[in-house]
């Protein structure tokens, strides 16, 4: 039922997304949140590549798999929380290509991530 007859949620009611806690499949666990792609693109992290995938989905443009797949990897380390996730080796965090597919999608299907608005 529609809560929409007791008026709009005051500001101190709003729920914001927060992190959760998951299992992954390979036994590891992290803490995860579903990334604002709207944020990305007003403070310029979304990397040229996401971006110009995106906009071809938007058109009904065929991506090609390279880019589907770099877009993927992009939005599934923005979603870790914790332990941070790179897309390139770096100090203190784990690389994209150390995470097993299955806990990538596990992430993905966790968050209902999608690379289309």
């Amino acid at each position: 039922m529609s809560k929409a007859k007791d008026g709009p949620t005051p500001a101190a009611d709003w729920r914001a997304t927060k992190p959760t806690t998951i299992d992954l499949p390979s036994g590891n666990v992290a803490t995860v949140k579903k990334p604002s792609l709207f944020l990305a693109i007003k403070t310029g992290r979304l990397p040229e590549n996401v971006r110009a995938m995106m906009e071809k989905s938007l058109h009904n443009e065929p991506a090609a798999l390279d880019e589907v797949v770099a877009a993927t990897e992009w939005l599934v380390a923005e979603s870790f929380v914790d332990p941070q996730v790179s897309l390139v080796p770096r100090e203190g965090a784990v690389c994209i290509a150390d995470i097993d597919d299955d806990d990538k999608q596990a992430v993905m299907r966790t968050l209902d991530l999608s690379l289309v608005f």
